[in-house]
């Protein structure tokens, strides 16, 4: 049953069909934005709801722009990233951004931020040719381009980025060269940044990186005395959680931060329950 009255019974079944291949979210975010006329548009027009269809229509662009804006992003920033045609999947991007914590969600104010964020490597190179991405970009909490390229969730993103470091060396510009083991101004290195991507696969991509190129990335946030668990827990996935607990031999009723604070105390009503049962499955792991 749709929220929006239509004026005719087929046009009200074809718009259903249209959408029903989008995840619920992305329907309920469409239903929301958009007034009844402008449903039945799109209705009409589903083709442009494929992923590989460069979004180009007055009428897309002005649903991401809602849909951006509600996240507290300026419209000017979307329209400068529009204007580039550099990302073809914006469902993803818009389910990327939704699902980050919202204070690493507001560090992103700058287009390369978004371009390595899309999980598209394609959308990287549009913006080295462009020369949106360089390797000396950086925000004011000093996030570079290899940070957002691991918050993608996407590993063919993060050795897009590589491949750029390693094209860096090639030439001998040291000083332009990004350092795979950084750490942005609150201490996070790109192990705890993948946890922040709350895909399980970038985990297991960064810990390959550390191992092919001898690094040894701290597990803790220093300074606020952080386990991976309390950014598993924020990234508000049970799977991070999952494989979190069996890389570290830990009870998360006894992990506490510099504020005292455990994992649990952190999660919401619907990630402490998913976690519960994490813990009630690990019976080496009392609760």
């Amino acid at each position: 049953m749709f929220s929006k009255k239509f004026t005719r019974e087929d046009e009200s079944l074809n718009l259903k069909n249209s959408f029903a291949l989008l995840p619920k979210d992305i329907r309920a975010l469409i239903y929301s934005l958009l007034s009844a006329e402008e449903l039945l548009i799109f209705g009409r027009a589903g083709t442009f709801f494929y992923r590989d269809v460069v979004h180009t229509s007055d009428l897309i662009n002005k649903l991401w722009i809602k849909a951006f804006t509600n996240l507290n992003y300026a419209e000017e920033l979307i329209k400068n990233l529009m204007a580039l045609n550099a990302i073809k999947d914006y469902f993803n991007l818009y389910r990327v951004l939704s699902n980050l914590p919202k204070g690493i969600r507001l560090r992103i104010s700058h287009v390369w931020q978004w371009l390595c964020i899309s999980g598209e490597p394609n959308a990287i190179d549009i913006g080295i040719q462009k020369k949106i991405i360089t390797e000396n970009e950086r925000n004011p909490n000093e996030d570079n381009i290899l940070y957002y390229a691991v918050l993608s969730g996407v590993p063919a993103q993060l050795d897009k980025i590589i491949e750029l470091n390693d094209e860096l060396v090639k030439q001998q510009t040291a000083k332009s060269v990004i350092r795979l083991d950084t750490t942005s101004v609150d201490y996070l290195n790109i192990f705890h940044f993948a946890i922040l991507s709350g895909k399980r696969e970038q985990i297991q991509k960064v810990l390959k990186i550390e191992e092919k190129f001898f690094l040894e990335l701290d597990r803790m946030v220093k300074k606020k005395n952080k386990h991976p668990l309390h950014l598993a827990v924020v990234s508000n996935s049970p799977e991070q959680v999952d494989e979190l607990m069996e890389m570290f031999d830990v009870n998360l009723h006894e992990i506490k931060d510099v504020y005292d604070k455990t994992p649990l105390d952190y999660a919401g009503k619907e990630m402490h329950q998913a976690m519960q049962d994490i813990l009630v499955t690990k019976k080496h792991r009392p609760i």
